[in-house]
């Protein structure tokens, strides 16, 4: 049992410095400037220094979300999670998508992003 915890543990750490390199990259690449740096109408109540687009808030929420729904629902090693009827599955991923969005819409009216 705890030579599969280690494995989940290993998957998970995987996924988090993927995402941490995607979010770093796709800044470095893109590098947006934040809403309140070209608009002076615009106040961020706190907000980072770095460019703003892509989203690291909203690349995690949605990375994170979908990577626990797939490991709950999906993979097998929670069996009478992964036995529920597809319904409920698809309740989970809309709950999860949902949360993801929420915090996107965050970013948003927080003024640290745009919706472009």
């Amino acid at each position: 049992m705890i030579y599969w915890d280690r494995l989940r543990t290993f998957y998970y750490v995987m996924v988090l410095t993927v995402m941490l390199f995607v979010m770093n990259m796709t800044k470095l690449w893109y590098h947006e400037p934040r809403p309140f740096w070209e608009d002076a109408r615009i106040s961020a109540f706190d907000c980072s220094t770095q460019f703003g687009n892509p989203s690291g808030h909203s690349l995690f929420s949605m990375g994170v979300a979908i990577n626990i729904w797939l490991d709950l629902f999906v993979s097998g090693t929670n069996k009478s999670l992964a036995a529920l009827p597809v319904w409920a599955k698809t309740i989970a991923l809309f709950i999860a998508i949902s949360f993801s969005f929420t915090i996107g819409y965050s970013r948003i009216f927080l003024g640290a992003h745009s919706w472009n």
